[in-house]
């Protein structure tokens, strides 16, 4: 869980640093004007490698430790963290308003620090659920690793 708490965070950072470096085609200037091509994959790569490295260790000896199945992992929680944000964006304009709250100065409310994880949590969900099998026989251990 944590894992991937953190690496959404980071790739709304990573997103943002390679956006101000390498970005200068808009991707959604309607919805989102800040978002850049250069962000986006800057985002995609650095997240997927993020995901990849760390998650060998979360989840060691598991069936979603495997490099293919971590890059998928990664890629999964880079593109459904994007387009969440896109998503939420998109409802904000609709509806007029910038931030959805006032409770972190400079970034919005607290739903706008978690609008990425409206996509990745359940895909990421069905992507381990789908190696490692749904049910209470057998819980997902994130911080021990094991099978």
């Amino acid at each position: 869980v944590m894992l991937i708490i953190l690496t959404v965070e980071l790739n709304d950072v990573f997103a943002y640093i390679a956006g101000k470096t390498f970005g200068h085609r808009k991707i959604t200037p309607q919805t989102s004007p800040n978002k850049t091509l250069g962000g986006a994959l800057g985002a995609l790569v650095l997240t997927t490698t993020l995901v990849s490295t760390v998650g060998h260790f979360v989840f060691a000896g598991s069936g979603v430790d495997t490099p293919v199945k971590l890059i998928g992992l990664g890629l999964i929680v880079s593109v459904a963290g994007q387009f969440g944000d896109l998503m939420v964006s998109s409802i904000k304009r609709d509806i007029g308003i910038k931030d959805m709250g006032a409770s972190i100065p400079g970034h919005g409310g607290l739903l706008d620090r978690f609008d990425s994880m409206l996509l990745v949590a359940p895909a990421v969900f069905h992507y381990i659920g789908f190696f490692r099998g749904f049910g209470l026989d057998q819980p997902t251990r994130i911080f021990t690793g094991g099978g």
